[in-house]
């Protein structure tokens, strides 16, 4: 608590640490001190520089976080004009204090809310999510250069509570499919950015489907179902990768969040678009790829392709291996949020086909393929289909033509066996 004086602060830390025997490391000073009962910027790095002090000075090993301004009602000239003043001037106040040993910086993460808009980088109330990050950046970065080398604990920052704003509208109510299209971006921007934490608020508070109502689950009636800003966090937890993955998409609709190590990568692809449906090609890499109605590349190192159909509406999540072949997807529309439920998950075809056919080589070739035209080894009825089994093209005879279709992974089925064929 920021109004805390210097010995309730001592007996905190005692009882927790002590006492108790907690070993509590986070600490956090301050919550929304420019909202409720409002201090002055002055007097926010003043109380936290005392607290910070207070605590360091017991144990100079605790990670201090603060102050968690609130961002509500941000436009260019207010008084707290998120990001490009008030937000560097805490950091450059606090930034270099220390403990009275001098053995510790007082700041580690410099913490703030976001309660602001739809999208990262164009809405209405003149906040750009995106820019306040780089100002962020740039602020803690120049104080992490002044800072003495050696010292543990560069200082980052954190979003301590988000949430998408209320504007009245289908693509801002926080029950609704797109809430959790913009928990993904926020999730994104802040791996993107460095982010020590993102944190969504809340799990569940406020009065069903009112202004006050901030939940990721539906809570009426104490009948608790999860809400698309639950699944799209759920889906990226669940498949989450160690390190962020540079990500481009050639429509500025479609929004995407990319995760990659050594164990493989994570993509997710949101279509916002209420309208427009894509035919779309994935690269799994930077370079070249398939003209298409919509091109998607990633970072993942591999010289691969994959092709997919969005609908509009839809939020794809595809999770590759470390060769970068597909495993499985989740498929979660808007339709699905508003009926309450969850997404659809895929496993690759071809690890779904019968034990009865065989996935083997030998029998269509040449494979690799470089020139798209495929030969079976015996006259038969064929099906070719994309890896996460959409039938693509069919026919009879021991000749496919595939020399139209892009570059990368495609099944081709006969009566007796499956196999995977590589076009390059």
């Amino acid at each position: 608590p920021r109004n805390y004086t210097v010995q309730q602060t001592k007996d905190l830390y005692n009882y927790i640490n002590v006492v108790k025997n907690k070993n509590v490391k986070y600490w956090s000073i301050g919550n929304e001190p420019d909202s409720h009962k409002p201090n002055t910027p002055a007097e926010i790095a003043a109380y936290f520089i005392k607290l910070a002090r207070v605590l360091k000075d017991l144990n100079n090993t605790l990670i201090l976080i603060g102050p968690d301004y609130a961002n509500y009602w941000v436009h260019p000239g207010d008084q707290y004009d998120a990001g490009k003043t008030v937000y560097s001037n805490f950091i450059n106040t606090v930034g270099m204090e220390m403990n009275t040993n001098n053995t510790a910086y007082l700041l580690d993460i410099f913490a703030f809310h976001n309660y602001v808009g739809y999208t990262l980088n164009d809405i209405d109330d003149n906040q750009n999510l995106e820019l306040v990050v780089d100002n962020v950046n740039s602020t803690l970065l120049n104080i992490n250069n002044q800072r003495l080398i050696g010292m543990a604990n560069k200082a980052s920052w954190g979003i301590g509570e988000f949430n998408i704003a209320d504007l009245g509208n289908e693509r801002t109510k926080r029950w609704g499919f797109y809430a959790g299209q913009y928990f993904a971006m926020v999730y994104g921007l802040g791996m993107e950015k460095g982010a020590a934490f993102i944190c969504p608020w809340s799990l569940i508070e406020g009065e069903w489907r009112k202004g006050s109502d901030l939940s990721m689950f539906e809570n009426q009636a104490n009948n608790f179902t999860p809400r698309s800003t639950f699944y799209h966090t759920q889906m990226l937890a669940q498949n989450r990768r160690a390190n962020f993955m540079n990500t481009t998409s050639s429509i500025n609709d479609v929004k995407l969040v990319g995760m990659k190590d050594n164990t493989g990568s994570t993509l997710m692809l949101m279509n916002t678009s209420e309208v427009s449906a894509y035919n779309c090609s994935i690269k799994l890499d930077l370079g070249n790829a398939t003209s298409n109605q919509l091109v998607v590349k990633m970072d993942a190192g591999f010289n691969l392709e994959y092709s997919e159909f969005i609908p509009s509406n839809t939020t794809i999540t595809f999770i590759f291996n470390n060769q970068g072949q597909l495993i499985k997807k989740y498929t979660y529309k808007k339709s699905d949020s508003d009926s309450f439920k969850p997404p659809l998950l895929s496993i690759n075809v071809t690890t779904s086909i019968s034990s009865s056919q065989e996935i083997d080589g030998g029998s269509f070739y040449p494979n690799p393929n470089k020139n798209g035209v495929v030969q079976i080894s015996t006259s038969s009825d064929w099906k070719v289909y994309s890896v996460l089994g959409h039938e693509l093209k069919s026919g009879t005879g021991s000749t496919i033509n595939l020399a139209d279709y892009p570059k990368g992974m495609y099944l081709i089925r006969t009566n007796d066996r499956t196999e995977r064929v590589m076009l390059e």
